[in-house]
């Protein structure tokens, strides 16, 4: 009876090493890439991965602040944000996985002893990608699509130039700058394009797109200007935009032909300590200035500490394409929160009712100076909504890929903040350490110049 116990324990002993081994054994591979071993003993019958060696292979950029629970992905302008839970807890959240803000999957990271492991499958699948599993190599498989090059075409509004590249899938890139010739390339990792082809402009003076083995180069010759890159997420695929804006010293030396988007800025501060209402108005102040560098018209509701009224953001927000109040919030730094203005109901949906009729009167304005007034504050009730959420959700990319700022969603809510702007506002809460810091009205400035852009 003995050696029957000691003869099963063996037996159940050496499944268990085998079972241990060929867990250690089992590796990810992307794009034919070897990203080494993965886990299958966290969530059974799913693979995990550490985030950072996933990302990597997937070409994303990650945010995942030590300790933290939500940790986020982003890749052609697409934001994955996931729910970090401890390891031992159930991984099974509801919502755990959101995709550009929408819920897309149940199973949240695992934070272990030596890194955050993420499910390979739902993170791979929101970017994208195709899994699959080599039962005879133990190798779960993850293939990234070739995006291809859709459309291009260059665009001149005032003092800026932008290229504009569709593409149907996300896309990650390289840069490299040669400020001595004045040019940037890009290279588009795993990117297809059926042709060279090469635009012309007066800043850009010369974009060539350049089909390679692996993927498509981008090549700018602006001599004299400054290059921002951000991707815009648009469904599947990803909208990428390059900016060339004067550089500093020659912003001012050349008249604009024509007035770059309006943006109003409204640092709503009248709840705020006293200290935080300089550092709110101090920020407005120098997005505002990066913001008129660029080729933008910005307006700010108030210069100094006085309350502003509701006729003055009504004013100020029914000429601006994108109205953005800033707001500080309890937040730890690197995470910032979005809000546009949603439907509201009761006494608020019979006030956005009433922003709606606005728009039948306009066909109604006769010759008169008064009705031409009147027309112009009417387009400014006429509520778009979906301007709205397109330019929250282009900020919450574009401050992520700029500063590594993390918003996650965009919510929606029937904000007074937000009435003004007849649908066209965001609402950005920001946290008191990132508001003193020096890198964020840049971010920011680059952030909402390109959704205002966007908005027009």
């Amino acid at each position: 009876m003995r050696r029957r116990v000691s003869g099963l324990t063996c037996a159940l002993l050496l499944a268990f090493l085998v079972c241990a081994v060929a867990t250690a054994q089992t590796s990810l591979r992307v794009d034919g890439r070897s990203l080494g071993e993965i886990r299958t003993d966290l969530v059974p019958g799913n693979a995990y991965a550490p985030l950072d060696r996933l990302a990597s292979g997937l070409g994303a950029r990650l945010a995942a602040p030590v300790g933290g629970d939500t940790a986020a992905l982003t890749l052609g302008g697409h934001v994955v944000v996931i729910d970090v839970v401890e390891q031992g807890a159930s991984a099974a959240v509801a919502g755990a996985v959101r995709r550009d803000g929408a819920s897309y999957g149940d199973l949240a990271a695992i934070r272990g002893d030596d890194a955050v492991w993420g499910p390979v499958a739902l993170i791979a699948r929101a970017l994208g990608a195709h899994v699959g599993f080599l039962q005879e190599e133990a190798t779960v498989v993850v293939v990234t699509p070739r995006a291809n090059v859709t459309a291009s075409d260059l665009t001149s509004r005032g003092d800026v130039e932008t290229v504009r590249v569709d593409l149907d899938a996300p896309v990650s890139w390289t840069r490299f700058d040669d400020p001595a010739l004045g040019r940037t390339e890009l290279m588009l990792r795993r990117a297809a394009t059926g042709q060279a082809r090469t635009l012309r402009g007066e800043r850009m003076e010369r974009v060539d797109l350049i089909p390679e083995p692996d993927g498509v180069r981008i090549r700018i010759d602006a001599p004299g200007t400054v290059i921002d890159v951000i991707a815009l997420a648009d469904g599947d695929a990803t909208d990428l935009r390059i900016r060339a804006t004067p550089a500093p010293e020659r912003s001012d030396a050349e008249p604009r032909s024509e007035a770059g988007p309006v943006v109003a800025l409204d640092p709503a501060h009248d709840d705020a300590p006293p200290e935080a209402r300089a550092s709110l108005q101090a920020l407005a102040a120098a997005v505002a200035e990066r913001l008129r560098d660029g080729g933008a018209e910005a307006t700010l509701t108030r210069e100094g500490p006085s309350p502003v009224s509701q006729e003055r953001r009504l004013q100020v927000a029914a000429g601006a394409d994108l109205f953005v109040a800033i707001r500080l919030a309890d937040l730890p730094p690197g995470e910032i929160r979005l809000w546009v203005l949603g439907e509201a109901s009761g006494s608020g949906a019979l006030d956005m009712a009433i922003r709606r009729n606005a728009a039948a009167a306009l066909s109604s304005a006769g010759s008169d100076p008064t009705d031409a007034l009147r027309r112009e504050v009417l387009l400014g009730l006429v509520p778009d909504l979906e301007v709205g959420r397109r330019a929250g959700r282009a900020v919450a990319s574009a401050l992520f890929q700029l500063g590594g700022y993390r918003a996650g969603g965009v919510g929606e809510a029937p904000l007074a903040a937000l009435g003004a702007a007849a649908g066209r506002g965001v609402l950005i809460e920001i946290g008191a350490d990132d508001l003193a810091s020096p890198e964020l009205p840049a971010a920011l400035a680059a952030a909402l110049g390109s959704a205002a852009a966007g908005a027009r």
